[in-house]
């Protein structure tokens, strides 16, 4: 990114958010599955992808991202436009499924 001029920065990172919001759209098509479920954890791989390409692939990162989506208000409140109430604690379950299973660990207090 830092080698990326100011304009290919900004598509760089528009095209981030159009992916992202299509993986939590996508996700929200499946609420009324259990967090575990195949095409669920197939999204939530999607974003750790997209999140790799900014962040690196460090597993537990994404268990910060998904506690900051949970407790910061301002992602409450971007959340609160996907999917039916509670999604934003099916997604929180879902990452950390998703990261149980990549990391063979299970995390407490999920």
């Amino acid at each position: 990114m830092e080698k990326l001029s100011d304009s290919d920065k900004k598509q760089a990172y528009d095209q981030f958010a159009s992916n992202m919001e299509s993986v939590f759209r996508n996700i929200a098509l499946y609420q009324d599955r259990f967090p575990s479920d195949d095409k669920i954890q197939y999204y939530i791989d999607q974003w750790s992808q997209y999140l790799a390409q900014f962040i690196g692939d460090d597993i537990c990162i994404l268990l910060c991202i998904a506690e900051t989506y949970r407790t910061d208000e301002r992602f409450v409140r971007y959340f609160d436009t996907f999917g039916e109430e509670g999604y934003l604690m099916f997604l929180y379950e879902a990452i950390v499924y998703f990261v149980e299973k990549k990391s063979n660990t299970p995390i407490a207090d999920s």
